[in-house]
């Protein structure tokens, strides 16, 4: 296995193209007079990913990929709150995630409008 979001694993052949991830610092400035500002750090932004995923229908089902991940972005509990999903890239635990844009290059299509290949880019964030 090469990763997992939610229920949706990436595999030989159905593995992301490029994972991009983003971690932020705060700061806040305290300028003072006739010094020079000050930086005092506040806390950390939650991290977000970015991941190109292919799908091609010769691998999987294209149409299902594209739900699990629509479904995932809509996936909330029993009181109507948006539950996280896990994310693993290997083994290793990434942290919950919530899904915060889906979007889909078609790059192919059967003659009757099938789906041959898609190119989906999900953004994450870490749901804290």
């Amino acid at each position: 296995m090469i990763g997992q979001l939610g229920d949706v694993v990436f595999e030989k052949l159905k593995e992301p193209q490029k994972i991009t991830g983003i971690k932020e610092w705060r700061f806040a400035e305290h300028p003072i007079i006739w010094e020079e500002t000050k930086l005092q750090y506040t806390g950390h932004e939650p991290r977000e990913f970015e991941i190109e995923i292919r799908f091609h229908a010769s691998f999987c089902n294209v149409k299902e990929e594209l739900e699990k991940l629509e479904k995932m972005a809509y996936n909330l509990d029993e009181d109507g709150f948006l539950k996280p999903v896990p994310f693993f890239i290997g083994e290793d635990f990434l942290g919950e995630y919530v899904i915060l844009e889906i979007h889909r290059s078609y790059e192919k299509l059967f003659p009757n409008g099938e789906y041959l290949e898609v190119i989906c880019t999900v953004v994450l964030r870490e749901f804290l």
